[in-house]
């Protein structure tokens, strides 16, 4: 897509293979920028870091989910399965099922938010965080039923293109 233009490395998790099965897991980020900013030493930098958990499939650890989803006996999931039988009109939703649904990635968002938290430790801990900005905005939103719809990328409706911009 041409993100990597303009930086001098781009490091791209999808491409490499062993992290392919693993997608591309917020993870693996910190240890990378850590390794990288000990290569940077008092230059300035730009440093672009872009957390996939806000994306389906809507999983995260048991204890996010213990902490954001609340007990549910329906038919809705947050895997790649249900939601395109969702988009294919195979399913339908009732309220319950939609909060369910936004239970799922509000625990995802808890884990994007655990993995910043490591991002922002390896700045704290290289001494660049007193003299850093840090923007931190998201490239999307979510649909969750809104107009008939499901994840993101098919409209410019608000819950699609309203994000935040946090300096």
């Amino acid at each position: 897509h041409g993100f990597d233009r303009g930086f001098d490395l781009f490091d791209e998790l999808f491409a490499d293979p062993e992290l392919w099965d693993q997608g591309v897991a917020g993870e693996h980020l910190a240890p990378r920028l850590q390794e990288w900013i000990a290569t940077v030493g008092d230059e300035a930098f730009l440093a672009w870091a872009h957390l996939f958990e806000p994306h389906a499939p809507y999983d995260a650890p048991a204890d996010l989910q213990g902490e954001f989803v609340q007990p549910y006996e329906g038919p809705v999931a947050g895997d790649r399965r249900w939601i395109d039988s969702y988009r294919f009109s195979e399913v339908e939703v009732d309220a319950s099922g939609w909060r369910h649904l936004q239970e799922l990635y509000t625990a995802r968002l808890a884990l994007a938010d655990r993995h910043l938290g490591s991002l922002l430790a390896v700045l704290e801990r290289s001494g660049r965080a007193g003299q850093t900005v840090v923007v931190i905005t998201s490239d999307h939103g979510e649909a969750f039923g809104e107009h008939g719809l499901i994840e993101h990328g098919d409209t410019v409706h608000g819950e699609e293109l309203e994000v935040p911009l946090v300096l």
